[in-house]
């Protein structure tokens, strides 16, 4: 006799192991970039500022329709024809989770503002009004970003050749 085994998942374990997928923090830059350009974006704006170690994306696309695929492994919250033609993993935000300490996210009107440590010990996001009003598309800001203004106008030099 032999008991059913089947495969399970400690998501607590592998959110906190995820880490490690996620050695180089400038490829944070190009899932931003990616994020963009798959809803719809022309524009992607990068500002990078030393002094506050903050790094602003803000791009022109649809913005983020259900925020919650954004913190969702393994969900995109893509269309269907980018589902069909890309396949996305729905993992790349997680590269932006891990580059910061903190992660402020506004669109349509909402803002979602966590300490990266909150959410990885998967405590519940607020998301409420934008007090400085809607953004078109969405403006993605971290906090405490390691990178220095030459490394991330480098690597945004090197991601951006692949896109248009």
């Amino acid at each position: 006799m032999t008991d059913a085994i089947k495969l399970t998942v400690n998501a607590a374990n592998l959110v906190r192991h995820l880490r490690n997928a996620f050695t180089r923090t400038d490829t944070v830059l190009a899932e931003l970039m990616q994020t963009a350009r798959r809803a719809g974006a022309t524009s992607v704006a990068f500002q990078c500022d030393e002094t506050t170690r903050t790094l602003s994306v803000a791009d022109n696309g649809r913005g983020l329709e259900d925020p919650q695929a954004m913190f969702s492994i393994g969900e995109s919250g893509c269309d269907t024809k980018t589902m069909t033609d890309e396949r996305p993993f729905g993992m790349g935000f997680m590269a932006a989770i891990y580059a910061a300490e903190r992660v402020v996210i506004a669109s349509r009107g909402r803002r979602i503002d966590i300490a990266t440590c909150d959410l990885l010990d998967f405590q519940d996001i607020a998301a409420e009004a934008d007090a400085e009003g809607p953004v078109q598309g969405a403006r993605i800001t971290l906090q405490g970003w390691p990178l220095d203004d030459r490394q991330t106008k480098a690597a945004l030099a090197n991601y951006a050749r692949g896109f248009p």
